[in-house]
């Protein structure tokens, strides 16, 4: 019997740590799951989005059939209908000031506010202590989170020192992932047998044209210097070998 009327809210992409979270949830939770996705009809790798989440959904479905129903139907946000936000939007570009992120904390920041959602999940693996690995928002706030029981599991939200800094557009969002990387994440998965499901997940800004990762944006870097290469096609990752040895012969030269 489900506990809460109230679902928990989920940024969800079809991703590596938001479809982690959002299992997580399932099997840690008795509440129902909200997935919000914001839909842009410019961006390569849309579609391919999409089609993931609903075959994860079938894959969860299958592997953890109690949780059936629990995971509500995915609402779609279009982009170009998320209103402006001066204030939002000016807090954004001091943060790019202080660290390089991705303009989706703007327009979906815009878009929650716009419509009074707060405690949703954004899931973003913890800033690794290895060198070169593009993380962004992660890196940002590494030692800003604190711990909290959300239905009786812990997750993570920013501490109460930004009230009036740019990060406190950030304080609408819990972090359930903040304190995992992508191999802590994929350890657990094993354990609770939902590795598969992850290996499934999609995570390429600009898919080649075989709709294959292009191995080459950030969030391929993430994965390919993460310790999980196996994320990417073998074809591919001798490929993107070939081409950064190739790079280091001309630099060096």
């Amino acid at each position: 019997m489900l506990k809460e009327a109230i679902p928990i809210y989920i940024l969800w992409t079809g991703g590596y740590d938001s479809t982690f979270s959002l299992i997580q949830f399932l099997l840690k939770t008795e509440t129902h799951i909200q997935p919000l996705y914001i839909h842009d009809s410019e961006r390569a790798s849309t579609s391919i989005e999409i089609k993931t989440m609903q075959h994860l959904r079938e894959m969860i479905a299958q592997k953890f059939p109690h949780t059936v129903g629990r995971i509500l139907p995915t609402k779609y946000i279009m982009i170009e209908e998320i209103p402006e936000n001066r204030e939002v939007t000016e807090r954004f570009n001091l943060l790019l000031q202080k660290a390089h992120i991705g303009s989706q904390y703007d327009f979906i920041t815009r878009y929650l506010v716009s419509v009074g959602l707060t405690n949703v999940n954004l899931s973003m693996e913890r800033a690794p202590d290895k060198k070169n690995i593009h993380v962004g928002l992660s890196l940002m706030l590494k030692d800003s989170v604190e711990a909290f029981d959300d239905h009786g599991m812990t997750n993570y939200r920013l501490i109460d020192a930004y009230q009036d800094a740019p990060e406190s557009i950030f304080y609408i969002y819990n972090f359930p992932t903040a304190k995992f990387t992508k191999v802590d994440m994929m350890n657990i998965a094993k354990e609770k047998g939902f590795a598969e499901i992850l290996l499934s997940t999609w995570f390429c800004f600009n898919p080649t044209k075989k709709m294959q990762p292009c191995g080459f944006c950030n969030p391929c870097r993430q994965v390919r210097e993460s310790g999980l290469k196996r994320h990417l096609p073998g074809k591919l990752q001798s490929k993107v070998n070939h081409i950064r040895k190739g790079l280091v012969k001309l630099i060096q030269a």
